[in-house]
């Protein structure tokens, strides 16, 4: 069939990995993060389990950070303004972003793009 890829055409394009490489020591080359109330969970239990459902001859190394109590929605969504693109054709905006969020991006791209063009008319 035209539309499948011969073998050798596919051994050009795909990045082919042996078991011997990715399969038995994936999780010794692997971070895992998790995020839970610590005052819910027994972290060292955890550890544990860790320890025991992927076969580790020990522990694995853990650190446990303390994380602020704050309304993460809010936060994220406050760190995330508008998106306008160079051309100015696209804007992506999200549900929490108002208008004059918006508005301001779109001006701050503008002023970019004057500047840019009379840096190069003036350099």
């Amino acid at each position: 069939d035209d539309d499948e890829m011969s073998e050798k055409e596919l051994n050009e394009w795909a990045v082919v990995i042996n078991d011997v490489a990715a399969g038995r020591n994936i999780w010794k080359r692997c971070d895992v993060t998790a995020h839970f109330p610590s005052s819910m969970f027994d972290v060292s239990s955890i550890v544990d389990s860790i320890r025991y459902t992927f076969h580790c001859p020990s522990n694995p190394r853990y650190k446990v950070d303390n994380v602020p109590d704050r309304d993460w929605i809010k936060h994220v969504q406050e760190s995330w303004t508008p998106i306008v693109t160079r051309e100015s054709k696209f804007v992506l905006r999200f549900p929490w972003h108002e208008d004059k969020l918006v508005m301001q991006a779109c001006q701050n791209m503008e002023r970019e793009k004057m500047q840019e063009a009379m840096a190069k008319q003036f350099s």
